[in-house]
């Protein structure tokens, strides 16, 4: 059979002795510790965020290139839609990261607001991944159908849709980069 359980409550903190009565419990002076993060972290979200950045810009342009370079494909705007939506995430995030980094001076957004929008844009660019890979799957075999659905004449289709299937792998790795 288990012992009770005691319903006591614990002793409280004993005075000093010859402290009057009445008198405030002793309390350990309170301390702040300033963290401040290194050169070397610093450099680091410097550099990763520049990568980042130049990674965000370049899906712009590539989803930008296909939807101007072949108008009638609605693959192109497919791909514009899907690659936009977390290169714009990962660039105003990092232009933030980088606005916070210069006024505050090596301190950056709250630790707990990256991982929770760097998850963010992991999912969008996952799903942008998903779906762009799956169109370029489905455009590397389709024959005829991509001539009409390009827009393409007999003539110009190969070096188009070579064009084509060229600019879409380019966005595709890079979505998996921002990812």
């Amino acid at each position: 059979m288990a012992a009770p359980m005691s319903t006591s409550t614990p002793m409280p903190m004993s005075m000093p002795i010859g402290a009057p009565p009445g008198a405030a419990y002793p309390v350990a002076p309170v301390t702040h510790v300033k963290v401040v993060s290194g050169r070397g972290w610093y450099n680091a979200k410097i550099v990763l965020g520049s990568l980042s950045l130049t990674t965000a810009v370049i899906i712009l342009a590539l989803g930008g290139a296909l939807a101007n370079n072949f108008p009638s494909s609605d693959y192109a705007w497919y791909d514009l839609i899907l690659g936009y939506c977390p290169a714009i995430l990962a660039f105003g995030w990092q232009t933030a990261e980088f606005i916070t980094l210069c006024v505050r001076r090596n301190r950056g957004i709250h630790p707990g607001a990256h991982v929770g929008l760097h998850l963010v844009i992991w999912l969008a660019s996952a799903v942008a991944a998903g779906f762009i890979t799956a169109i370029t799957i489905s455009n590397s075999s389709c024959g005829s159908y991509c001539r009409r659905t390009f827009g393409f004449s007999s003539s110009s289709f190969e070096s188009l849709y070579n064009q084509y299937m060229g600019m879409e792998a380019a966005l595709t790795a890079f979505v998996y980069i921002l990812l």
